[in-house]
């Protein structure tokens, strides 16, 4: 979590914290001061859940892990070899009917951390040490102090967008799930969307007007420039099939073989629900499609290649 989280706390359960929350509650400005703390709890649960999930994981017999959405929420579930036995934060309804349409292949092993750094940090705090511990390098150094560094200016600006990333997960996640054709309300705006197969996030994306993004996602007629999410299943299809797939996009997209594999992967997508919300900001729609994405695992059909 970030390290102002507990100062912040401790603060303002001091006695002068106390009488500064008490200051704001006389001129009508304390629940600001709840709705904030209310924010960071969630931000502090979710990254809970997650490290729940990998600790599981690495305690049990075949272990594996995985990003689901479930009851419309971002989740992470636990598995022992093919069989769920847990997920954090836990659900209203039956676990394994809730998993019946997960894709297992998606699953990951407990040691599958983003970064060697985080790795580290999970390591130190699953050891029962302090996260804040020295780091191991001098480059491990100097990464940690351009992270903390910059009090005011674009750092501090772009650690407070960081912070909003999680609550956006959560409204993404828990936005209404239809096929893009059933949906009727899809906005002219700039946003973010869901790709998924039952409680299987596929594919996270951005664009400058959903409705058109969403239908050329859809639409049998787009072209290779137009649906991303199924050239990519295309591509993989043709390759699991033995089909060669070197060349331009457009000699592929001229290939009667690998035309078929593109046609049913578009009649695929147009099958898979999507999710949407509305983000104007194009820096924090770029900076949140990679953090959804690899919150959600969607690294499969999310290539950065071309960012």
């Amino acid at each position: 979590m970030p390290a102002w989280v507990p100062l912040l706390k401790t603060a303002l359960s001091s006695p002068a914290g106390k009488g500064a929350v008490w200051l704001l509650d006389k001129v009508g400005l304390k629940p600001v001061i709840d709705w904030g703390l209310k924010a960071i709890d969630g931000v502090v649960a979710r990254i809970g859940h997650r490290h729940k999930a990998i600790r599981k994981a690495r305690d049990t017999i075949n272990g594996r892990w995985a990003p689901v959405i479930v009851e419309e929420q971002a989740r992470w579930v636990v598995y022992s070899g093919c069989t769920p036995v847990e997920i954090f934060p836990r659900i209203l309804g039956d676990l394994a009917a809730a998993m019946q349409t997960f894709d297992i292949a998606r699953l990951r092993d407990p040691d599958e951390m983003l970064t060697a750094r985080a790795k580290a940090r999970f390591t130190r705090t699953r050891n029962g040490d302090s996260p804040d511990a020295q780091p191991s390098s001098h480059a491990e150094a100097i990464r940690d102090a351009v992270m903390t560094s910059g009090e005011e200016g674009g750092q501090t600006l772009f650690h407070k967008m960081v912070d909003e990333l999680p609550a956006l997960l959560d409204r993404l996640s828990s936005a209404p799930a239809k096929t893009v054709g059933d949906h009727t309300d899809i906005p002219e705006k700039a946003g973010i969307y869901l790709f998924s197969e039952g409680v299987t996030p596929i594919y996270v994306g951005q664009t400058r007007n959903l409705r058109a993004g969403l239908r050329q996602h859809t639409s049998s007629s787009s072209r290779e420039n137009q649906a991303s999410l199924a050239w990519r299943i295309a591509l993989a299809g043709a390759e699991d099939a033995g089909h060669a797939v070197s060349g331009t996009r457009k000699e592929l997209e001229a290939d009667e073989l690998f035309a078929t594999h593109f046609r049913s992967a578009k009649e695929r997508v147009a099958a898979m629900d999507v999710r949407f919300i509305e983000l104007d900001d194009p820096v924090i729609r770029t900076v949140f499609e990679i953090y959804a994405a690899r919150a959600l695992g969607t690294d499969e059909f999310n290539s950065w290649e071309t960012h």
